[in-house]
């Protein structure tokens, strides 16, 4: 009988599941802990070859709104259904997007994906839909605004902050129940972009201890003469992978005998490959593909040092706070990373790890040099690191307010009043 009781909320992303986005299947598996009916929809079917084990921990029904499953006649009876329940709604959308079509660009793929959204809130009685990211998922979650006067709310993080029209945004945060992103960095740009009473609030990804509870081990427990520096993230330019490469190389000019390897894939990675070839470094620096959680977890435990040295974009992209830092500070790794973003709200600079400017090959070198050359250095801020992610960003007070703001939405047609959450210590900059 309780079920029944439990807010209805559709997970609109663009894809499910995706093997680069561990904080959307932690979030979804925390909320599904709390109480929350979750329904999800995805864009587009899965492009990686495979996923986290605990993709199988998911209960939400998932339905998929790309061409292959929305076909022409599903896309006719949907918008049929929209013409017969919301007759003057269909039309105000439609020359909805019309208007807009010039500015962000929306597309006729996401109006049919829109009206299949529309069928789906109908058939299982969704109660509100949160999109994750700004991007395309908010589109259609507009669009389905606007056709059957379901509030969404938006998820933001990075790219589609920073890459996102300033008008489009706006107008996508104006039509939202909430905000929520995850960062203080991102909270404070988007409160003065906001031209709307919608709230705009910072809830941290937060940091699940579970899912490292038989993992954490004491830092040096490799007997490999070498010392391993390990790096995480898509193969893209906001990562800075390239500065990594280039310390590396200084490394080895200096003698260190070490090895750097680099997870995961991406654009770059022909790039990076031929750039690992330039500096004779193929054997020194791998790239190691892309591997599953459990892979990854044993990764960590052989590591001596995380670094991820981001950076901001040619196009303005950036990372928020890379889940990955999080995870390498809860598994004791001393870690290195950059001044920019959020990144500073987590690693506190010489206490839980160490910060240096972005695209600073030589500053990067000379941090990995300290940590190389000082093992107690290094299980300081390893113990430092990871006593700061439980301390200060545990998943369930975020999972908490966004419970509350999920309630809030389905009982009320107003948009939810709200608390700023405590900011956490550390220095926040705006490069």
């Amino acid at each position: 009988m309780q079920n029944r009781y439990k807010p209805k909320i559709a997970y609109l992303l663009k894809t499910w599941p995706k093997i680069s986005e561990t904080f959307v299947l932690q979030e979804i598996l925390a909320l599904q802990r709390n109480d929350i009916c979750l329904h999800i929809a995805s864009l587009q079917q899965p492009t990686d070859q495979q996923a986290h084990t605990e993709t199988g921990q998911v209960e939400a029904q998932v339905d998929y709104l790309d061409a292959g499953t929305c076909t022409g006649w599903l896309i006719v009876t949907a918008t049929l259904a929209c013409l017969l329940q919301h007759p003057l709604r269909l039309i105000k959308t439609i020359l909805f997007l019309l208007n807009t079509k010039q500015q962000d660009r929306s597309s006729t793929a996401i109006f049919y994906q829109a009206v299949c959204m529309a069928r789906l809130v109908s058939q299982y009685k969704i109660q509100h839909i949160h999109a994750h990211f700004a991007s395309e998922p908010t589109a259609v979650a507009e669009l389905v605004n606007h056709l059957t006067g379901s509030s969404y709310s938006i998820s933001a993080h990075a790219k589609d902050i920073y890459l996102s029209p300033e008008p489009v945004l706006q107008r996508k945060i104006a039509n939202a129940r909430f905000v929520v992103t995850c960062t203080e960095y991102n909270c404070r740009y988007l409160k003065q972009l906001n031209q709307s009473t919608t709230p705009v609030l910072r809830v941290y990804h937060g940091f699940d201890p579970r899912r490292f509870e038989q993992c954490v081990i004491e830092p040096e427990s490799s007997h490999s003469d070498q010392q391993l520096i390990l790096s995480v993230g898509r193969l893209r330019e906001k990562k800075g992978f390239e500065t990594l490469i280039h310390a590396c190389r200084q490394l080895k000019l200096a003698g260190y005998q070490f090895r750097c390897d680099i997870v995961g894939y991406g654009p770059q990675q022909d790039n990076l490959q031929a750039l690992i070839r330039s500096l004779n470094l193929e054997q020194v620096v791998n790239l190691r593909g892309q591997l599953i959680h459990t892979e990854l977890i044993a990764l960590y435990s052989q590591a001596n040092i995380f670094a991820l040295p981001c950076q901001i974009g040619d196009d303005g992209d950036r990372d928020g706070i890379p889940n990955v830092l999080m995870e390498a500070m809860a598994m004791k790794l001393p870690v290195v990373s950059s001044r920019i973003s959020g990144i500073p709200e987590l690693v506190e600079d010489q206490i839980s790890g160490l910060l240096i400017e972005p695209n600073n090959p030589q500053q990067l070198s000379e941090a990995l040099c300290r940590l190389l050359n000082d093992q107690q250095l290094r299980h300081s801020l390893g113990h430092a690191a990871r006593q700061r992610v439980l301390d200060e960003f545990a998943v369930e007070p975020n999972i908490e307010i966004l419970k509350k703001l999920f309630i809030q939405s389905v009982h009320s047609t107003e948009k939810p009043v709200v608390s700023e959450p405590s900011v956490n210590k550390g220095e926040f900059y705006a490069s």
